[in-house]
């Protein structure tokens, strides 16, 4: 199963920034705990490449991203830490090609119809919104994503309280989640268990 068939079967991915680069690896544990499947860290961390390293090494079966990716040393980076996908704010077009050159996902985060064109006429599967919960409604939000029917849309940099109402809006295949930056690996994994019970009816 290739990154974004994983991630639209997951529709939950938490964006995650330890405090401390001793907690990465008990963090991802408590993911897989509690049903999660994949995890996102920004590169603005500066222990990010080190986490998606030996994360990539010792789960091999999460899909793990790098979020923030502002510049293609960036984006080289953290394909070479084992990057799965590559996020950024807003589209660039040098950050698809880079991917593309590497066979991973890229994920740019969009908020205008323009970026979200430019996406689809390079030949992106994928495009998130961001934030979309603050700037559209339920009707906006279904007039984006109906004007691209080939590209699978996710809203991205979205709390907790908003994903099941944005997840049951049509075309809005997954979430990336903030807002878990606090959590401890000890309630970590029940509250993924109890986000995902809430996605079952979606």
């Amino acid at each position: 199963m290739d990154t974004l068939a994983r991630i639209t079967e997951t529709r939950l991915i938490p964006m995650l920034s330890p405090k401390k680069p001793e907690l990465t690896l008990p963090l991802l544990a408590a993911l897989c705990s509690g049903g999660i499947s994949a995890a996102e860290f920004s590169m603005e961390v500066p222990f990010t490449p080190n986490a998606l390293s030996s994360g990539s090494r010792l789960f091999p079966d999460l899909i793990l991203g790098a979020g923030a990716v502002t510049s293609l040393s960036l984006a080289r980076t953290a394909i070479s830490a084992g990057a799965r996908y590559i996020s950024s704010p807003g589209y660039s077009k040098k950050l698809a090609e880079l991917c593309k050159e590497h066979g991973i996902l890229y994920l740019p985060q969009c908020t205008t119809l323009s970026e979200l064109l430019a996406a689809a006429q390079n030949g992106l599967s994928t495009a998130g919104l961001f934030a979309p919960h603050l700037w559209a409604d339920d009707e906006m939000l279904k007039e984006f994503t109906a004007a691209f029917p080939k590209l699978t849309i996710l809203a991205c940099r979205i709390p907790h309280s908003e994903v099941s109402h944005l997840l049951s809006l049509p075309r809005i295949a997954a979430c990336t989640l903030t807002g878990l930056n606090a959590e401890s690996p000890e309630t970590l994994a029940d509250h993924c268990r109890r986000l995902n019970d809430g996605l079952e009816n979606t």
